[in-house]
């Protein structure tokens, strides 16, 4: 979410929350998470999906880094 720019994170205590509220209801904060997600919106569509796949079974790997690396799971 912070890599991607697209939210807030919080305490979980109600001041935390609430200034996290606070500061996504700025417009400007809206307006800059709104352009972020549309930056992401590609990589998460599946629109040419299965074509991808079969390229990348043939290829031996991805045909391209549209997924990017894998974050290790701590």
């Amino acid at each position: 979410m912070l890599r991607h720019r697209i939210g807030r994170v919080a305490p979980y205590a109600r001041e935390g929350i609430a200034a996290a509220v606070e500061a996504l209801l700025r417009p400007e904060a809206q307006r800059a998470h709104r352009e972020a997600a549309a930056r992401l919106a590609p990589a998460l569509s599946s629109e040419g999906m299965a074509e991808w796949i079969w390229r990348s079974l043939a290829a031996g790997g991805p045909i391209d880094g549209r997924f990017g690396p894998i974050d290790p799971v701590a």
